[in-house]
């Protein structure tokens, strides 16, 4: 009875072995993905543990990431999975590889622009689909039971988080929250330009962010008692930073 055992535990370990990461990657932000199928995906390419190798300093981290060609040369997109990150300089903080990695990514797909003439504009569009967290302004009241109050500011104004309503003083304390996800796109647009004639890439891309999707968490509701002093509706937003 001990040996089926065994065996039984093994078999559903070689199940999950086989069919676990498409569980895992279904889980994943991998929704906000234009054509992603997780069972059958033919539309995505990856790239596993990208090594990121800057000039003159060598490999700062590694990533793993998805791409797919969208119009070929002209426009590409990307999906970076960043729990696989390893930031291997510890000079440079966790904002700054991100960009520096995206950037990174972009020369590996970019090419040399045309040679004159050029006849239609030419630019390259790499965009790279990634979620936000959402959050909301949450409000805790405190009723206060005594009248007199002591306020110590560094100006000459009153604590705003005091509020005087039908006769009583309250203590405003506002926290954030989390309320889910969004999906976000930023775009980087490079274009050639003419400079003695020949045909350059601008130095500097054109960076744009863009919302696909609404938050997708809930917020607590803000407490409509009359006694109390009113407060805003609390609001799930997210900038796409």
């Amino acid at each position: 009875m001990k040996t089926y055992r065994i065996y039984f535990i093994l078999f559903f370990a070689l199940l999950y072995a086989l069919f676990g990461n498409v569980i895992l990657l279904s889980q994943q932000p991998y929704s906000c993905l234009p054509g992603w199928n997780p069972q059958n995906n033919t539309e995505w390419f990856q790239s596993f543990k990208f090594p990121i190798d800057i000039k003159n300093i060598g490999v700062i981290g590694s990533v793993d990431f998805y791409w797919r060609d969208v119009n070929h040369p002209s426009q590409w997109e990307f999906f970076i999975d960043w729990s696989t990150l390893s930031n291997k300089n510890e000079a440079l903080s966790e904002k700054a590889l991100k960009e520096i990695i995206e950037l990174y990514i972009i020369t590996s797909f970019h090419q040399a622009c045309p040679s004159l003439p050029v006849i239609d504009t030419w630019t390259r569009t790499y965009s790279f689909y990634y979620t936000s967290k959402c959050t909301y302004v949450k409000t805790s009241i405190l009723k206060m039971n005594h009248d007199n109050t002591g306020v110590c500011c560094d100006d000459e104004n009153d604590d705003p988080s005091l509020v005087s309503h039908q006769g009583s003083w309250f203590q405003l304390y506002q926290t954030k929250e989390s309320c889910g996800t969004k999906c976000c796109r930023k775009d980087y647009t490079i274009s050639c330009i003419e400079r003695n004639g020949v045909m350059v890439t601008e130095v500097d891309p054109v960076v744009t962010t863009t919302s696909i999707s609404e938050c997708n968490g809930t917020v607590v509701p803000k407490c409509t008692d009359s006694s109390l002093p009113p407060i805003p509706d609390p609001v799930c937003t997210s900038g796409c930073d």
